[in-house]
């Protein structure tokens, strides 16, 4: 656990398990960001990963039940979260580019020259080509499996 301030809206940032996260809570509505990176200058975004309300159970009452909810909820989403290279086929070769024209990032795949998927992270441009390709495979697995023809 990193930083936890205010009362309203209640922040917390930190990192667990390696990845950084903010929490806010306003009025009873709360949402846990993962992954955060600066999308602009002085503007950082993460994975929107939880959102709800502080009746959820084991939201708690004090500043230390909170920070178990806020790390439990984070390595329970972890646990059930694949990540990019987890779901990447080995027989595919996976890229990701900074696009500078794009001001994103670009997923790409060598074997299907013509498909990329543009993304404000590297994770999500990985995520997105992926799905495209597997995608391709499930609409017509011989092209998917082998790659353009």
């Amino acid at each position: 656990m990193g930083r936890h301030g205010g009362q309203v809206p209640e922040r917390w940032e930190g990192r667990v398990d390696g990845h950084n996260f903010y929490f806010r809570e306003r009025g009873g509505d709360r949402d846990i960001e993962l992954d955060l990176h600066e999308q602009q200058p002085g503007i950082t975004k993460g994975d929107l990963i939880a959102t709800g309300t502080i009746t959820a159970p084991g939201y708690g009452q004090s500043p230390r039940e909170r920070a178990a909810f806020i790390v439990t909820t984070i390595r329970n989403h972890l646990r059930h979260t694949r990540t990019a290279e987890d779901v990447a086929r080995p027989d595919y070769a996976y890229r990701v580019e900074w696009s500078p024209a794009d001001n994103e990032f670009v997923g790409l795949v060598v074997e299907f020259p013509s498909l990329s998927w543009l993304a404000p992270t590297e994770e999500q441009a990985l995520r997105g080509i992926i799905k495209v390709v597997e995608q391709i495979a499930a609409d017509d697995p011989d092209t998917g499996s082998l790659g353009p023809r």
